[in-house]
């Protein structure tokens, strides 16, 4: 029979990331979190703006391109500043 490999321990959080915190009286997420939660509404922007350009309200469609366009910018200069 093989013998089994001994298992390392696995670090609970990636070395040098801070925990997300969600309490009662603390709200906090880290950087990589952060960006998460901007992607995804950032998405949900898209979707919405996709429908109002085919239901032909194009000025809508023309805001919501300059929000994703805004978020896209902040993401990559705050990668840039905490890197």
């Amino acid at each position: 029979m093989a013998k089994r490999k001994p298992r390392r321990a696995r670090p609970s959080a990636a070395a040098g990331r801070e925990r997300s915190v969600l309490t009662k009286e603390q709200f906090y997420l880290n950087q990589h979190d952060e960006e998460k939660v901007l992607l995804f509404t950032t998405g949900i922007v898209f979707g919405v703006g996709i429908a109002a350009v085919l239901l032909d309200k194009f000025v809508f469609g023309g805001i919501v391109a300059l929000v994703m366009a805004l978020v896209m910018v902040f993401i990559e200069t705050n990668q840039k500043y905490h890197d």
